[in-house]
């Protein structure tokens, strides 16, 4: 398969009824704290123009020295669970970060079944 081809092919994943993705790519990582621009894809079924692509709520987080995560919503509703979800994200790879190097890309993807 050719590049192209498998950049397309991950590019949109499927749309399903439920749950979240979270998609975080590092703004700036800076020892010992990071700053990440922030996605969330709320799971719903697809309709005729929905193709998955826009994000349901847009924001920052970042990371403090002392493993403080403060994430700011800019557009969209954020439920209280994707937000505690992705605070646990970030607070984890904190915790496994070594020498200040803060992975470029955090992408996962959140059941919502026991969500509150």
């Amino acid at each position: 398969m050719s590049g192209e081809g498998l950049r397309s092919a991950v590019a949109q994943p499927a749309r399903t009824t439920g749950g979240a993705r979270t998609e975080l790519r590092l703004i700036a990582g800076h020892a010992p704290g990071a700053a990440y621009e922030a996605r969330w894809y709320l799971g719903r079924p697809q309709t005729g123009d929905d193709d998955g692509s826009e994000p349901d709520a847009h924001g920052t987080a970042t990371v403090s020295a002392s493993g403080e995560v403060t994430i700011t919503v800019l557009s969209g509703q954020l439920p209280a669970w994707l937000h505690t979800f992705t605070e646990k994200l970030l607070r984890t790879t904190a915790r496994s970060v070594r020498d200040g190097r803060f992975p470029r890309r955090l992408t996962r993807w959140r059941d919502d079944t026991d969500a509150d």
